[in-house]
């Protein structure tokens, strides 16, 4: 009777040893706990989710949360495929590595995710949408703060920067790449639409001895351009004759994200005339009527709480509140002079 018993009742107390050891040696919180505990759909901003392909790494679709799903059963790819490299970023925060997605195709190019810690100021992404919603005519990329998953696990707020796309000669192009030129003072940084330095349109135009002109910018670029925090001018040199560079304010430094992915700097040269890409004629107002100005206004405080909300998530998530409620105050420079404040966590 008692063998009986205790053949009852060991079961149960394998179970209770089992439950008393997982307690005793897993974490108290992961990360995975964290996320169930976050509500995600309060964040305004989109999600992107990154989905490596089932075989390879290095490449990966670019989907919303619907698409990113992909079960081994199902031979249908959600798109086209992506080349995927990832990198360390400039920050100690946890997983603060940025992400670049690259396709030859048309209607895809060169995309960066920047992790929030990253991004020197967190304002002017707002400024450089308002003016790409209202001056379509100037062309500028793409530029938003997104929610980023990759194989379906959140990673945090990362800035999603598109470069300017050049079609294949094959889809409508003429074949030749445009240049993104980042200057600080006599030094230059080059690299191409698809991020690659190889010599470009700069350098046959240098051995030509024809050093190209920076046209004039339109008013509402060169206010961005005083706007950005970042200590580098960086140019778009068309793929055109006369090969004019325009402004192109970028908050992110192209060659120090070039070289965290490639372990070198890209292609550089050195020359006194790059200053005069560096110096236009200064914009004392900002240039919007004041119906705009209003409407600038209003949507930033809705931008300002959602940032705030996505930071907190991205603080909580990661557990480093205390760094982000140090540097809020310190990431928003470009909104000083215009009375727009991020507020405090």
């Amino acid at each position: 009777m008692q063998k009986q018993e205790l053949t009852k009742i060991w079961p149960a107390a394998v179970a209770l040893i089992s439950a008393i050891g997982v307690t005793m040696f897993a974490p108290s919180e992961t990360s995975m706990e964290r996320l169930t505990n976050l509500d995600l759909n309060k964040v305004g901003f989109s999600n992107t989710y990154l989905s490596h392909t089932k075989t390879d790494s290095s490449k990966a679709f670019v989907t919303d949360r619907r698409d990113s799903s992909m079960r081994r059963s199902n031979n249908n790819p959600p798109g086209r495929k992506w080349d995927s490299f990832r990198f360390s970023g400039r920050s100690d925060t946890p997983d603060a590595d940025t992400w670049l997605v690259r396709s030859k195709r048309k209607g895809k190019g060169t995309v960066f995710f920047v992790p929030v810690a990253d991004v020197d100021d967190w304002v002017y992404p707002f400024l450089h949408s308002f003016v790409a919603q209202r001056r379509k005519s100037l062309d500028l990329p793409q530029l938003e703060w997104t929610n980023f998953y990759v194989n379906r696990i959140y990673h945090g707020l990362y800035l999603r920067v598109t470069l300017p796309f050049d079609k294949r000669k094959k889809d409508g192009g003429n074949g030749i790449l445009r240049e993104l030129i980042t200057i600080n003072d006599s030094q230059s940084g080059n690299v191409n639409t698809r991020f690659e330095d190889t010599p470009g349109i700069f350098a046959n135009q240098v051995t030509n001895s024809q050093f190209p002109a920076l046209a004039p910018p339109a008013v509402e670029l060169a206010w961005l351009a005083q706007q950005n925090s970042t200590q580098n001018v960086t140019v778009l040199m068309s793929n055109l004759e006369p090969f004019d560079v325009t402004l192109l304010p970028l908050p992110i430094s192209l060659p120090d994200i070039f070289e965290a992915m490639n372990q070198r700097q890209p292609s550089s040269y050195r020359d006194d005339r790059f200053l005069r890409w560096s110096y236009w004629p200064p914009v004392v107002e900002a240039p919007f009527s004041s119906t705009e100005m209003s409407e600038m206004r209003v949507e930033f405080e809705k931008y300002a709480a959602t940032l705030r909300q996505a930071i907190r998530i991205d603080s909580e998530f990661h557990l480093t509140i205390d760094y982000f409620e140090a540097q809020l105050p310190l990431r928003q420079t470009s909104g000083s002079n215009l009375g727009l404040d991020l507020g405090w966590l």
